[in-house]
C-alpha cells in the first residue's frame, strides 16, 4: 500500500498511460481514511461544544 501512495502522489498530475486496479484502488483508500482522520479531527471541537463541555478543561 505505501508503494501505490507514493506512486499516486508522484504522478498526480500524469495523465498518460493506465494504472494497475490494485494500485488505483489503493490510492482511493488512502484519500478516503485521511479525508476522514480530516474530518474527524475539525469535528471533534464542534462535538464536545454541542454536549455542554468545555474542551479546554481538565477532569
Amino acid at each position: 500500500m505505501p508503494g501505490a501512495v507514493r506512486y499516486g502522489l508522484t504522478n498526480l498530475v500524469n495523465f498518460s498511460g493506465r494504472d494497475a486496479r490494485q494500485t488505483f484502488w489503493f490510492f482511493v483508500l488512502f484519500l478516503y481514511i485521511v479525508t476522514f482522520m480530516l474530518g474527524s479531527i475539525r469535528a471533534f471541537p464542534h462535538f464536545h461544544e454541542s454536549q455542554g463541555r468545555d474542551v479546554t478543561r481538565r477532569l
